[in-house]
């Protein structure tokens, strides 16, 4: 913004950095941050301006971890691929790993944090219960035969075995609650509307969660991307160890059926 005088400043309420001092969010760095906070709280503070509560510290923490490992899937796929094409640089993988998060995978967790927090605001304005502004979305979904994100999953079909020990942990740190209850709600009434069970899946119980924590919605997938850095950087070091891009490359390779039959007729790009 401009000073007094006109001229260009810029301002950030996080950092103070000097020739001797780094203070972050009113903290020093080496006496009140370093080897006093963990990770997960020193994130925390970053974020939001202030040390976490205890049990806001347990759920955050919580979340970090359960958001870690999705096994062999597309972040971890695709930086071993390219760790094993450009072995100097490991960023670059770590990058390209995070990069397809989008509405199929742990991209979810933003739409699905966004929908929660728009149901809690619909239902405050309009002064009616919860339970039926989730009943009047999945009716409007349905109706423009749209997918409601957070239910269902391609492998946990009867229960997705993440949600339950969320919802417990957010209950047991005494959460309100009203997002993970918002989240059963469009379960139910899904349900109810299709005939069959579409159980809430992982990336929807990470996102009530949030909620829970009153992190926006595009932080919750940050801070997602943030934990699975850190599974995909443990993938980088077993591949820097036991190399299996070569054998990925060599798979996908030999499952590879060439169909000229399907290809475009020679021209039929560009309107030619």
């Amino acid at each position: 913004m401009a000073g007094d005088g006109g001229e260009i400043r810029v301002r950030t309420g996080i950092t103070k950095v000097t020739a001797d001092d780094i203070v972050v969010r009113g903290y020093r760095l080496t006496e009140d941050l370093v080897g006093h906070f963990s990770f997960t709280d020193a994130f925390f503070l970053q974020m939001t301006g202030r040390r976490p509560a205890e049990r806001e510290s347990r759920l955050f923490g919580a979340l970090m971890v359960n958001s870690m490992e999705h096994g062999i899937n597309h972040p971890v796929l695709v930086a071993r691929l390219t760790h094993g094409a450009a072995p100097e640089t490991v960023q670059a993988a770590i990058a390209a790993g995070i990069l397809g998060m989008g509405s199929v995978g742990d991209g979810a967790i933003e739409l699905v944090a966004d929908l929660l927090y728009g149901l809690a605001r619909t239902a405050d304005a309009e002064g009616i219960a919860d339970e039926a502004a989730a009943a009047r979305l999945v009716a409007e979904y349905r109706a423009n035969r749209r997918i409601i994100p957070g239910l269902g999953h391609a492998m946990h079909k009867q229960a997705d075995p993440r949600v339950g020990r969320l919802f417990a942990l957010v209950r047991e740190l005494g959460f309100g609650g009203r997002y993970v209850a918002l989240m059963h709600h469009l379960a139910s009434q899904a349900a109810l509307a299709t005939g069959r069970k579409l159980p809430i899946n992982g990336a929807a119980a990470v996102a009530a969660a949030y909620c829970e924590l009153g992190l926006p919605a595009k932080i919750a997938k940050a801070a997602t991307v943030v934990s699975i850095c850190a599974g995909v950087t443990g993938h980088l070091m077993e591949e820097m160890r036991d190399p299996q891009a070569r054998n990925m490359r060599r798979l996908i390779s030999e499952a590879t059926d060439f169909r000229p039959d399907e290809a475009p007729e020679a021209g039929a790009e560009n309107g030619k």
